[in-house]
């Protein structure tokens, strides 16, 4: 099972909620009055409502979080432009991604296949994310997921409900 959890560097749990590999690492966790939409508190409440997660459960997972605030504008305003898919496919579709794809499944194809068993998702999609966002684990992102979620939860006024589900799902 562990194998599951690592693979070539990368968390395959973790790969479809990689929120946080697109912002720039920092350890500001002040100015949380400036952003903070709700208390956390209501966080607790509304993912345990929601999520129907014990409210102390929720507590637990969250103890510790930090909220980072040089975070919020960035996503506030959006970081991306937004391009249609052609933009995209000549970043992510060519020789040399298909070449490190097929590598990637050649070195780890036991831990892909429980995977793929495990979690009904084919190894070649689990594999595609990889390499779409953090480059088959070599380039895993610089922040805590549970952190950023955290953060986005509380301070995102149009993303809040993602951000939680997102942070439901990290704790379930």
């Amino acid at each position: 099972m562990n194998s599951i959890i690592k693979i070539g560097g990368a968390i395959v749990a973790l790969a479809v909620i990689t929120t946080g590999a697109i912002f720039a690492s920092a350890n500001e966790n002040d100015g949380r009055e400036k952003y903070q939409i709700m208390s956390e508190e209501a966080l607790v409440s509304m993912i345990s409502r929601e999520h129907k997660i014990k409210p102390e459960v929720v507590r637990f997972a969250i103890k510790g979080a930090h909220f980072i605030t040089k975070i919020v504008p960035k996503a506030r305003r959006g970081g991306y432009e937004a391009k249609g898919y052609d933009s995209y496919r000549k970043l992510f579709v060519n020789s040399s991604m298909e070449k490190r794809g097929k590598s990637f499944i050649a070195e780890n194809g036991q831990a892909l296949q429980e995977a793929e068993d495990i979690f009904g998702v084919n190894k070649e999609v689990i594999v595609a994310i990889l390499g779409v966002e953090t480059k088959f684990g070599t380039q895993p992102g610089t922040r805590n997921v549970r952190d950023v979620l955290y953060t986005l939860a509380l301070a995102h006024p149009r993303r809040s409900k993602f951000f939680r589900d997102e942070l439901a799902t990290l704790i379930k």
